[in-house]
C-alpha cells in the first residue's frame, strides 16, 4: 500500500509572494540605481523562491509491501527490509508518552504529516513518517536506527508489520521493547 501526502497549498501562495515582495521593495528602493543592480535581487530571490517550490512541493511518500517499507517522506529514501528489523513495537497513545516527537532535526512538520529526522521525548533520534491524526504509532529498530511511524491506514500497517516481523511486543507507554530473538 502506498501513501503520497501532498504539502499546504498555502507554502506555494508564499514561494510565490516572495519574490513578489522583494521585486517591490527594490523598485521602490533602488529606482534610483542602473538596472543591472535591480535585477540581481529580483533574480536571486526568484531562484530562491523556485528551489523553495521544488523542494517543498515533493509529496511525501510512505510504502509497504511483502519486501518491506519505503520511507520517503523527506530527505533521502529509506527502504527498510523485513529482515533488517530488530524490533517491532506497537506505542499506544504515543504523543503522551516517551516516544513524542520532541524536536524536528531533519524534516518537515505541517498540519498533515511530520516526516524525516526527529528527537524523541527519551532523547533517541528517529526516522519519522506520523500523520498527527493517527493516535498509535509502530516503534521498529534496525541494527543501526530507530523508526517511528504512524502513516494513514495504521491497521493495515501495523498488520502488515504483525505478518513479517517476530515477536511482536505490544504494549503501551514508555517501557524499552524486548529486543527480537536473532
Amino acid at each position: 500500500m502506498e501513501i503520497v501526502v501532498r504539502p499546504p497549498a498555502l507554502l506555494f501562495w508564499i514561494a510565490l509572494g516572495i519574490p513578489a515582495l522583494v521585486t517591490l521593495i527594490v523598485l521602490v528602493a533602488a529606482r534610483n540605481k542602473p538596472l543591472s543592480h535591480r535585477l540581481a535581487p529580483i533574480l536571486l530571490a526568484v531562484g530562491a523562491s523556485a528551489f523553495i517550490v521544488v523542494l517543498a512541493f515533493r509529496p511525501a511518500r510512505f510504502a509497504w509491501n511483502d519486501a518491506g517499507i519505503l520511507d520517503d517522506g523527506f530527505g533521502t529514501t529509506h527502504m527498510l527490509a523485513w529482515g533488517d528489523i530488530r524490533e517491532a513495537r506497537l506505542i499506544t497513545g504515543y504523543a503522551r508518552t516517551e516516544w513524542a516527537l520532541s524536536r524536528r532535526t531533519n524534516g518537515i512538520a505541517h498540519e498533515g504529516l511530520r516526516a524525516g529526522s526527529f528527537r524523541l521525548g527519551n532523547g533517541v533520534d528517529a526516522r519519522v513518517f506520523i500523520v498527527p491524526s493517527e493516535p498509535d504509532a509502530m516503534l521498529l529498530r534496525t541494527a543501526t536506527d530507530t523508526y517511528l511511524y504512524a502513516p494513514t491506514s495504521f491497521a493495515a500497517f501495523s498488520a502488515t508489520v504483525l505478518a513479517h516481523t517476530s515477536p511482536w511486543a505490544p504494549g503501551a507507554g514508555g517501557s524499552e521493547p524486548a529486543p527480537r530473538p536473532e
